[in-house]
């Protein structure tokens, strides 16, 4: 997460900004695929199970516990839970990672791309939404 010194907000606050002043310097886009290119690679071989719930992550066993009862082994696990949550599963953390786990924080993201074959209709990289009923709050152009 990127926090600007005070003296940066307040001079993009003030004045136009004339500088990339920006956390993510660079950003690669697959040539073709779009970003599911990189999610791809992973599905390979993957024993993927859409819908199921898991209840436990043994990592001495290398087994993960569904709801519905059933334990699957892995040789590659990949987690794509938020991390206090990882922890809490596992049911081997001392209480000090467990409470550190706890204070971590995290920002949800929903992230839609939709392509249009035109030039750009205005100077701008993207956009807020402040309207409460929309689920949107930036939009990129």
């Amino acid at each position: 997460m990127y926090f600007p010194e005070e003296e940066t907000v307040l001079r993009g606050y003030k004045t136009p900004q004339h500088s990339a002043d920006h956390y993510v310097r660079i950003a690669r886009y697959p040539e073709y695929g779009g970003y599911r290119a990189f999610a791809n690679a992973l599905l390979e071989n993957a024993n993927v199970r859409y819908g199921a719930v898991v209840t436990a992550v043994d990592l001495r066993s290398r087994e993960i516990h569904l709801a519905d009862g059933t334990r699957h082994r892995w040789r590659r696990l990949i987690n794509t839970f938020p991390l206090p949550e990882f922890v809490q599963m596992t049911g081997e953390a001392p209480p000090e990672v467990l409470r550190a786990a706890e204070t971590l924080q995290c920002t949800s993201l929903l992230l839609v791309n939709v392509t249009a074959d035109r030039t750009n209709a205005h100077p701008f990289h993207w956009f807020y939404v402040y309207d409460e009923d929309k689920l949107a709050t930036r939009v990129h152009a």
